[in-house]
Order: C-alpha cells, then sequence, then structure tokens
C-alpha cells in the first residue's frame, strides 16, 4: 500500500518477509509465483520517505532482496518492571517462546532435544508439542513473559527465522 498515490509522507514498517522468510526456512528463494509479491514489495519500499525495520538482520533482507536503500532499525523493546509474575515454574528451567507449529521458531528441535536434558523445557505460544519432556505455557500477557525472561536459567531460541527481534 506504500506505493498508492498518497498526499501525506509515506512511512513503511518491514518487519518479516516471504523471500527472507523463505531463504531461512526452506534454504533458497520461493517459488516464481511469489515475484508479483516481490516487486509490490519493491515498490512500496521505494516509494515510502522512510524505512524502518525492528532489526538490523530484517534491514538488511530488505536491501537484498527488495533494493531497498537506506532504512532505520527501530528495535522492538519491553519496559523495564513490566513482569507481573507469571507460572509456577521449577528453579532449574529452560524457556522458549514460539508457535509450535510454526516450522521458522523451530520449536521442534526443543521437543527433540527435551528427553535428552537434565531440566524441563517450558514453551509460551500457542499449540501443543508432540513431546512429553516440553511444557506448553500457552499464550501469556507481557507481564508475564518478562518474568519468564527474568526467572529464566537457560533461554533457548531454535529458531530458523526471527525477524522482529522480539526475545
Amino acid at each position: 500500500h506504500a506505493a498508492l498515490p498518497w498526499r501525506a509522507p509515506v512511512l513503511a514498517v518491514g518487519h518479516s518477509c516471504v523471500f527472507s522468510w523463505w531463504e531461512a526456512v526452506r534454504g533458497g528463494a520461493p517459488p516464481p509465483v511469489w515475484n508479483r509479491y516481490r516487486a509490490s514489495v519493491a515498490a512500496g519500499l521505494a516509494a515510502a520517505r522512510v524505512v524502518i525495520a525492528p532489526s538490523r538482520r530484517m534491514l538488511e533482507a530488505l536491501r537484498r532482496h527488495y533494493g531497498l536503500r537506506g532504512g532505520v532499525v527501530i528495535p522492538n523493546a519491553v519496559e523495564r518492571g513490566v513482569a507481573t509474575g507469571g507460572p509456577a515454574l521449577p528453579d532449574q528451567f529452560v524457556f522458549s517462546a514460539g508457535r509450535f507449529w510454526d516450522e521458522a521458531k523451530n520449536v521442534r528441535a526443543l521437543v527433540e532435544v527435551a528427553p535428552r536434558l537434565r531440566w524441563p523445557v517450558y514453551v509460551a505460544g500457542d499449540g501443543v508439542p508432540h513431546g512429553e519432556c516440553v511444557h506448553a505455557l500457552g499464550r501469556l500477557t507481557p507481564g508475564e513473559m518478562a518474568w519468564c525472561y527474568a526467572r529464566a536459567p537457560i533461554y533457548a531460541l531454535p529458531a530458523l527465522y526471527e525477524p522482529f527481534g522480539l526475545s
């Protein structure tokens, strides 16, 4: 939509894209059916006065896949002191966050390794694990997530693709 004839300056935010996702998760470029998408994204980015990305990696992907020139990184953040308490967790545990069904988040890697770990694995996010040593916490509030991050002795991020820089 950034390429539409707006009368006001356009600010575009690139927080994810098919081409960088496909490259990270599938190991190459998407099929030609996605070329129209690429052209539309490139046109929108070229029309924007300013383009923002939440991570340097995402900004570099926009440059590489769509020919973006310039751009600014504004990282995602969490306010200090937002931890509000959270689920009952043991003293020793591995914490992760991600949707179980999302191959880009690669939570399945934790499910596979969990039986060989001394500590239990707890994962915040949507879906149900397919392993007995991984405990699903479900979707947590930002305050509950901050609490888990602060308490976790080990935080595991097995993601193949994480352009948002959320964790």
